[in-house]
């Protein structure tokens, strides 16, 4: 999968610098920056712009220009943390419309609750997932690293 960072980018900024730059993967942290992956550098993420530059980032999104001057393209986004969740669906052509989205808040119960829900709907045939400190559970398993994870 991949895309340019037009394509990536596309409604979120008037005019696209760089937009030719293919883009092969997305992430908010640094180590697992490979080769043509966009480095998205959110609050402290600023820290960690020389070493995705070192993997061979092929574009950094960011919400403030870096200090140092990059060789690897940067593209400054305001309010760029409220756009993850959108860049991520957009990158894994995730419509929105596929996909419904709960969330369970509260002291107690809040993993039986996730788990029941995901339980109806796939009685119900849909395909369903739930996250939490169990990890992912459903049409798709996978461990966690924190039960909140980040959107990308």
């Amino acid at each position: 999968m991949a895309m340019t960072v037009a394509q990536l980018l596309q409604g979120l900024v008037e005019h696209v610098a760089h937009g030719a730059v293919c883009v092969s993967g997305i992430s908010l942290s640094s180590q697992t920056i490979q080769p043509g992956y966009a480095f998205v550098a959110l609050g402290r993420g600023h820290d960690f712009i020389p070493e995705a530059v070192s993997k061979e980032a092929s574009v950094i999104l960011c919400e403030q220009a870096p200090s140092e001057s990059l060789t690897t393209p940067v593209i400054v986004l305001e309010n760029l943390s409220t756009h993850c969740g959108e860049l991520a669906a957009r990158f894994y052509q995730i419509a929105n419309s596929d996909c419904h989205i709960i969330g369970v808040t509260g002291t107690n119960g809040k993993t039986s609750v996730s788990t029941f829900c995901r339980q109806i709907w796939l009685e119900m045939g849909l395909k369903a997932v739930n996250l939490g400190t169990t990890g992912v559970e459903g049409a798709w398993s996978a461990p966690l690293a924190h039960t909140t994870p980040e959107p990308i």
